[in-house]
């Protein structure tokens, strides 16, 4: 069923609120006291394909994302070990 919300890989956006549907998964390992907040308010420079880790946007002369923890990721590249790390921390926290 369409709900309307759109998903962020660890939670959903509500386009109607403009709001988060959950605080963020990671709680404050994401460097930001707003656990409602995206990317640290920057999503010109920072995406977070799974809601689990803001990435540096690549520049058109980089091949590459970069992660907050210092994390290179090629194009196409996976995160998963990245996701499994998180979840398992929050679904224990």
């Amino acid at each position: 069923p369409d709900t309307g919300l759109v998903r962020f890989g660890a939670r959903d956006y509500d386009p109607q609120t403009g709001r988060w549907t959950a605080k963020d998964p990671i709680r404050f390992d994401g460097d930001a006291w707003n656990l409602y907040g995206y990317v640290i308010s920057d999503p010109v420079n920072f995406i977070d394909a799974l809601g689990l880790e803001r990435f540096r946007s690549s520049r058109s002369n980089e091949r590459y994302v970069f992660g907050r923890s210092g994390s290179r990721v090629p194009p196409g590249g996976r995160l998963s070990r990245f996701s499994e790390a998180h979840i398992g921390s929050a679904r224990t926290a």
